[in-house]
């Protein structure tokens, strides 16, 4: 048995290596990468093995110009050929010690690219090598670019409420950008408040509410939480004044349209108002103003407690439509709820 110092086995090691190493020619070859794309690989150095140290070198390239979406599809174009230099050095089978493994494992190495694109995707190539035997995958995801949105939240009646006195917040929901309405939920949420409403398709989430019974001042916030990546979450609050009840006579207030829809754009609709007193034999009088999507659109006197307006819609879509009473002396506002929900094609 002969026995080797530590420098002569590296010694024997290395020449064993140099005389492997000569007249080797450089390999060049390619494989389909799964999921579409070419791997591409020349190898340079010859592959090592020997009883007391294995020394593995792989010196290549990759090579990705296309890639073809999961079950098939046209071809995307990756902003390329790119190439991508990988080295994987010398290493030993460590079991025991440095010299001390006679089984001579194989080694193998993985590696993840990201490649640029230039197809709305972001690719990357996961390449494994074990000795000159290479494979590769290649897989992509859609690059997804969500835009911002802002809520406008405002509050009917506007101004100070009375204690009790019902109200609705409308939370507009709009994109920064593009003419895709923002699909998903509102959530209200305040003293005493918390409720989810889904956003209608032209974007408007409606909250019916009841002032506190106290005098105070409250916050309410409505965040918009997106159904989908394409849109951002936004929020926005707005203060609730409650005041003292004033002495005067409550009243009801109700809202009829003569078409309950869905309507073919434009059609007429006639909106009836109907005020009626808790008490009394003097019929109210005032203003009926009509809230369209928030937004006082329209408004007609109140005699002997009723009042009417003619209504065109001029676009198709979702319409949250109601009235609010602007009272004459001695009698209190008051407004129709829940809103009436008409469709326009």
């Amino acid at each position: 048995m002969v026995t080797f110092s530590a420098s002569a086995r590296k010694l024997v090691c290395l020449l064993a290596i140099i005389v492997l190493a000569t007249g080797m020619a450089a390999a060049q070859s390619s494989t389909p990468v799964s999921g579409g794309g070419t791997l591409q690989y020349t190898s340079n150095g010859p592959n090592y093995e020997e009883c007391f140290l294995q020394v593995w070198s792989y010196v290549g390239s990759v090579n990705v110009s296309t890639y073809t979406p999961a079950g098939g599809g046209t071809p995307i174009s990756l902003s390329g050929p790119t190439s991508l230099p990988y080295v994987y050095g010398s290493t030993s089978n460590g079991a025991g010690s440095q010299y001390g493994d006679p089984n001579c494992t194989d080694s193998s190495s993985t590696e993840t690219y990201s490649l640029p694109n230039e197809a709305g995707d972001s690719c990357s190539l996961t390449v494994t090598a074990s000795y000159s035997v290479p494979s590769a995958s290649l897989s992509c995801t859609p690059i997804v670019i969500s835009v911002p949105t802002t809520i406008t939240l405002t509050q009917s009646p506007t101004g100070s409420l009375t204690v009790n006195q019902p109200y609705t917040l409308i939370a507009q929901v709009t994109p920064a950008s593009g003419s895709v309405t923002p699909t998903g939920n509102v959530t209200f949420s305040g003293p005493g408040i918390q409720k989810t409403v889904a956003v209608s398709t032209s974007g408007v989430a409606i909250y019916p509410g009841t002032a506190p019974a106290t005098a105070e001042t409250i916050t309410v916030t409505a965040t918009f939480t997106p159904s989908s990546n394409a849109f951002l979450e936004s929020s926005a609050s707005i203060n609730i004044t409650t005041i003292p009840a004033p002495t005067c006579t409550p009243t009801v207030t109700y809202l009829f349209p003569s078409e309950y829809g869905p309507l073919a754009s434009p059609m007429e609709d006639t909106l009836y108002v109907l005020v009626d007193q808790e008490s009394g034999t003097t019929p109210p009088g005032g203003v009926a103003v009509i809230y369209v999507n928030g937004i006082p659109a329209l408004a007609d006197q109140v005699s002997g407690g009723f009042a009417s307006v003619s209504w065109t819609p001029t676009s198709p879509g979702t319409y949250s439509i109601y009235a609010s009473y602007k009272p004459s002396a001695a009698f209190c506002a008051s407004q129709s709820s829940p809103p009436v929900v008409i469709s326009v094609l």
